[in-house]
């Protein structure tokens, strides 16, 4: 897939709504006895830390540990009333600026994009949901139907994330698409939260941090980028 138009890429987790993907995919797979109550209150603890100090690789484990723990024979159609559940909770909690903010990158006629760290699976019936273009996530593998429980690599985090990107989208390089001559005006944005997006924000034009931890937080004033309290 490619895209000719200026791109906006969206951070999903603290960046789109308050919280984790994590947390609620676990409530509802515990519901579907898809997951122990063991692993449902080690996902709610992981989430919230995350809700107040942002991603780390404890939480990205987490996730990973979660794919795990969904495996052992659980079949695509077993989980697709989870990521359904799923998904609908985390789209009605979107938070009204950043919503506002989507709103006007769909009317400016850009390519709008979702990237999370959460399961692909997920992040594109999100997508779908919001109304976005493309849906970008960590793929899980599968075997004639059901989850092995394994990442296909890259785990979309940090480098990761522009290394998903751009596979999806079908750039080459080492940066996104940029302005030129014969073609004036932005041509990336990204909207991101945590210290470990920073790979994403420096690749774009148009960086803007919303609600950041406190070291992206920090980057941002040195580097005079946009902060947006959601």
């Amino acid at each position: 897939m490619t895209s000719s138009g200026p791109l906006a890429i969206f951070d999903l987790d603290r960046t789109l709504h308050a919280g984790s993907g994590l947390g609620v995919l676990s409530r509802h797979a515990f519901r579907s006895r898809l997951i122990t109550r063991e692993r449902m209150a080690r996902s709610l603890l992981h989430d919230l830390v995350f809700r107040r100090r942002g991603s780390t690789d404890d939480h990205i484990n987490s996730i990973a540990e979660l794919a795990l723990d969904m495996a052992g024979g659980t079949s695509l159609d077993d989980l697709e009333p989870v990521i359904v559940r799923t998904a609908d909770e985390i789209a009605d909690s979107v938070r009204p600026p950043m919503q506002a903010v989507l709103e006007l990158h769909y009317g400016a006629g850009h390519h709008c994009v979702l990237l999370s760290a959460s399961p692909q699976r997920l992040v594109t019936r999100i997508a779908d949901l919001l109304g976005f273009h493309t849906g970008i996530g960590t793929v899980i593998d599968e075997e004639d139907g059901v989850l092995t429980g394994k990442i296909v690599p890259p785990m979309c985090y940090g480098p990761g994330k522009l290394e998903r990107l751009r596979a999806v989208l079908g750039w080459s390089g080492h940066r996104l698409p940029i302005a030129n001559a014969s073609r004036p005006g932005i041509r990336s944005y990204a909207y991101a939260d945590s210290i470990s997006d920073l790979p994403l924000l420096e690749a774009v034009e148009a960086p803007f941090v919303v609600s950041p931890d406190r070291r992206l937080r920090k980057v941002a004033f040195e580097r005079n980028w946009p902060v947006l309290e959601a």
